[in-house]
């Protein structure tokens, strides 16, 4: 992982046709996202869960680079062991998405996370619930942040179209006082907006028909199992101790609730990723049309 001294000491390649001054500008962009990068990394460093998951990503030698050609705010990638962060948007808003694509580096390493041994409907269910609870612990840190002062972080959080989640949190915290509860109300609402889940359900489908013949052979090899309560509750372990999706009285975590709001575009691909896997049967074929033999009306 960098720094801003390593990152100095880091030229941008030169290309073909480059002249000095060129290939200085060049040297000088590349210098500044990566500066950006740096910059919310220090103000993670000023949050204990933030400072946690970065020695965390320190021990599993996970690199963070800049990558302006990104179409998202940032991406974590397993099997490279890197997270690149798109430097187009303020260090606020990076400080955010960096805490966000630690989280899942953290679901990474605990085995908690979408794969070929669960059911569609599992592997759609577990896309949405790693998401809530990345979103809960971002606004952890900006909220923990906020009370070291440094309040710009969770102010990003507010203005963006995750602001529900962090207004939630703060709502619950006026309101109990309880961290816990206030991290399980964040996570709640994760799943109030149909526009929100029906994005997300999109992205797990398409990679489960990507990766089909991996769900096949799960299937064939009988290693896919039903998701289980106590195994998404595993989700809600907080990186300095402790567990919000513990709290009283909670909902189960596999309820209906949870799984709601499919659009009929999306129930087919389910159903056809199903049938192809071999945990639904297809439907029978239709029946010919029966036609009646052809009698002349008599005259």
């Amino acid at each position: 992982m960098l720094n801003i001294g390593e990152i100095a000491e880091q030229p941008a390649p030169a290309m073909a046709g480059d002249g000095p001054e060129k290939l200085s500008a060049r040297r000088t962009s590349r210098f500044r996202k990566y500066r950006k990068v740096a910059a919310a990394r220090m103000l993670l460093e000023k949050s204990p869960t933030g400072k946690a998951l970065l020695k965390l990503a320190r021990h599993l030698k996970i690199t963070i680079v800049p990558d302006p050609q990104l179409k998202t705010a940032g991406v974590f990638y397993p099997g490279e062991n890197k997270i690149a962060i798109n430097p187009s948007h303020s260090a606020a808003d990076m400080a955010t998405t960096l805490v966000h694509e630690l989280r899942h580096a953290w679901q990474d390493q605990h085995e908690i996370s979408e794969g070929p041994t669960l059911t569609p409907r599992d592997y759609i269910l577990m896309v949405r619930a790693t998401e809530a609870d990345s979103e809960a612990i971002s606004v952890l840190v900006g909220w923990e942040l906020k009370q070291a002062g440094h309040g710009e972080v969770l102010a990003a959080h507010l203005e963006s179209s995750y602001g529900d989640i962090s207004r939630k949190f703060l709502n619950e915290m006026a309101a109990s006082g309880n961290l816990k509860m206030a991290l399980r109300s964040a996570y709640d609402q994760w799943f109030a907006k149909h526009g929100r889940i029906d994005g997300y359900n999109s992205d797990g489908i398409r990679n489960m028909e990507e990766r089909l013949d991996d769900h096949i052979d799960a299937m064939r090899a009988k290693e896919v199992f039903p998701l289980s309560n106590s195994e998404l509750h595993r989700l809600g372990e907080m990186p300095l101790g402790g567990n919000y999706l513990n709290t009283r009285p909670s909902r189960n975590l596999l309820s209906p609730e949870y799984r709601a709001h499919i659009s009929p575009a999306h129930e087919k691909r389910l159903c056809d990723l199903e049938i192809q896997i071999g945990l639904r049967k297809p439907p029978p074929p239709p029946r010919p049309l029966f036609t009646p033999p052809y009698r002349p009306m008599p005259r």
